[in-house]
C-alpha cells in the first residue's frame, strides 16, 4: 500500500495520484504556493507541484 507524498498516510482510496514519481491522496495534491487542489494538470519546479498560475 502506496504512502501519500503530502500526508504520509498510507492511501486506501480508489484511485491514485501521481506526481514526481510519488503517489497522492486527491485531497492532499495541492499547489505548493496558493494550496489549490490539483486534480487534472500540475508544472513541477524541483521538489514542489504549482497550479498553471503559481509556476509561470
Amino acid at each position: 500500500i502506496p504512502l501519500c507524498a503530502g500526508c504520509d498516510q498510507h492511501i486506501l482510496d480508489r484511485f491514485i495520484l501521481k506526481a514526481l514519481d510519488r503517489h497522492w491522496h486527491s485531497k492532499c495534491l495541492k499547489c505548493s504556493d496558493c494550496h489549490a487542489p490539483l486534480a487534472e494538470r500540475c508544472f513541477s519546479r524541483g521538489e514542489s507541484v504549482y497550479c498553471k498560475d503559481d509556476f509561470f
